[in-house]
């Protein structure tokens, strides 16, 4: 965690929803519903059940777009990473790779596709759409699309679409951060690196440019030094706590960081 501010739908009865742009009747089951209904998400469901996520995707008053990874999809996930997205601690990972998989802009159906479009997503982040087939991101390939829903519309995909709380490290999102390129530099010189990049869990309150720079004059360079990596590990490793720790769990009080330092 880092502070900074991804079947066919022949197993469908004749009562359930055919994948098409248009259909013959009014849909009657919520996302959710429909999704169980398939009887062809039910790793997919689970999931959404363990995250939590049940009741937004059920909400009537919502109007989602679910990219749906069938089971075929999510049996392509190795042993460890399924295991980690099941295990508690990763709850916050678990709930951002599903959410990377909704769209909150209404219920989007497959005619309003234009090649190469920029999608945001319930997670924040945002992937490419291209027609032709449709697909997300190069990877995944919708298979059945337009599936109505009351609350919105599934589109089936043949993978999981890839989500930054699975895919990176801390490390890796703060190199792809230019606003992180001081701490980049820092972590580089402490050689720790390889200890944020580790399995963790572990939250980084991570200092922006700006904030290195509204130190005194020399001091980022004087730390930087070879013969101040101790000192400087210290102050990286004060700005480290072990957990998986998001916004919404922050209570006041003190805490011991990575350093044995307590902020």
């Amino acid at each position: 965690t880092m502070f900074m501010p991804k079947l066919t739908l022949a197993a469908f009865t004749a009562c359930a929803i055919r994948s098409s742009s248009a259909q013959d009747v009014a849909p009657t089951m919520n996302i959710v519903d429909t999704a169980i209904a398939a009887g062809t998400f039910t790793g997919l469901t689970g999931l959404v059940t363990l995250a939590g996520l049940g009741g937004a995707l059920s909400d009537e008053n919502a109007s989602l777009t679910v990219f749906a990874p069938n089971d075929e999809a999510l049996a392509k996930l190795d042993n460890a990473t399924v295991a980690k997205l099941t295990d508690p601690l990763w709850l916050p990972q678990l709930q951002q790779l599903l959410l990377s998989h909704v769209l909150v802009i209404g219920a989007f159906t497959s005619d309003m596709v234009i090649d190469g479009m920029d999608a945001p997503t319930a997670s924040g982040e945002s992937f490419t759409v291209n027609t032709d087939p449709i697909r997300i991101n190069e990877d995944s390939v919708v298979i059945a699309a337009d599936i109505m829903a009351t609350n919105g519309v599934i589109h089936v995909i043949d993978n999981i679409i890839a989500s930054q709380a699975v895919s990176q490290t801390i490390a890796d999102l703060a190199v792809a951060d230019d606003n992180l390129s001081t701490l980049v530099a820092a972590l580089t010189a402490a050689d720790l690196v390889g200890a944020i990049s580790a399995d963790g869990p572990i939250t980084c309150l991570a200092p922006t440019n700006d904030a290195f720079a509204a130190l005194p004059e020399g001091t980022v360079d004087s730390l930087l030094l070879p013969e101040n990596v101790e000192t400087l590990k210290d102050i990286l490793l004060t700005h480290c706590i072990s957990g998986n720790i998001v916004s919404s769990m922050v209570t006041s009080g003190p805490i011991t960081t990575l350093s044995g330092n307590t902020i």
